[in-house]
């Protein structure tokens, strides 16, 4: 019986592209979401952090890069 895996072939079922690095991101906000952690309040981070992070996960390519300064730029590592 042959499984049909519409993510693996970069669909989300709707037709549109669909990442695994997109679904980690999801997977990261809802799990802070559901364990109810508030990154900001309880750890201090600003929104410009959660921002890095989510780029770290999902490998933004430099040109789009929010998260950091560019003289912080050396943080995201070899991802380009």
């Amino acid at each position: 019986m042959k499984q049909h895996h519409e993510h693996h072939e970069g669909l989300d079922g709707k037709g549109k592209k669909w990442r695994h690095e997109d679904g980690s991101v999801e997977m990261f906000r809802y799990l802070l979401a559901d364990n109810d952690i508030d990154m900001r309040g309880e750890y201090g981070m600003e929104e410009a952090d959660m921002t890095f992070i989510e780029e770290i996960i999902s490998g933004t390519c430099e040109s789009q890069r929010r998260g950091r300064a560019r003289s912080k730029f050396f943080l995201y590592g070899q991802q380009d």
